[in-house]
Order: C-alpha cells, then sequence, then structure tokens
C-alpha cells in the first residue's frame, strides 16, 4: 500500500499544540480521504472519500510497519502517525531546497 500526501498545507501561525494542517491522503495512486487538524491539540480529521475505510488503513500499517516506543511506552502505527511522519518528511524536503 503507497500511502501519499498531496496537497499539503502547514499553516505555522495557527498550530498551537498540534501541527495546523490540510491535506488530501492517496492510497495506491487514489484519492482516499481528506485530512486537517486546526492545531489546538486534537486529533486528525479524516473525511473517507474513496473506497479504503481507515479501519483498513491502520489494519495495513499495523500488519506492515513497526512499533514505535515513547518514554516506555509501546505504540501500534496508524494512519494518524503515518499522516505525521509523512508531513515531516515533506518539511525536511522543502528546507533542503531552500538550502
Amino acid at each position: 500500500m503507497l500511502i501519499e500526501l498531496r496537497k499539503l498545507r502547514i499553516i505555522k501561525a495557527l498550530s498551537e499544540e498540534t501541527p495546523c494542517y490540510t491535506a488530501e491522503i492517496w492510497i495506491d495512486g487514489a484519492l482516499a480521504f481528506h485530512a486537517s487538524n486546526r492545531g489546538h491539540g486534537g486529533a486528525d480529521d479524516y473525511r473517507q472519500v474513496g473506497a479504503i475505510t481507515e479501519a483498513e488503513a491502520n489494519s495495513w500499517l499495523r500488519a506492515n510497519r513497526p512499533q514505535r516506543s515513547s518514554h516506555g511506552m509501546t505504540f501500534d502505527p496508524d494512519l494518524e502517525h503515518e499522516v505525521a511522519t509523512l508531513m515531516d518528511q515533506a518539511e525536511q524536503h522543502a528546507l533542503l531546497q531552500r538550502r
């Protein structure tokens, strides 16, 4: 399963506790979700527009991505973590291009 972010917009001025953003999530070349977060510490919002459900994406991620650990706790992979990783990669890529 290839998961991509497209039309990513990160609004740093509105990011308080979490990144404020909007994006499209594409899975295997098809639009699957419209994603967003208002930046106030809440979870990401996903609006399904494709055939794949959030539960199906999370199930695939649990089977195909490693667990992550932080402060002695272990977390299963999920769509929210995948999106956060892709956003970090996009920001790092943009930084390298500017330099």
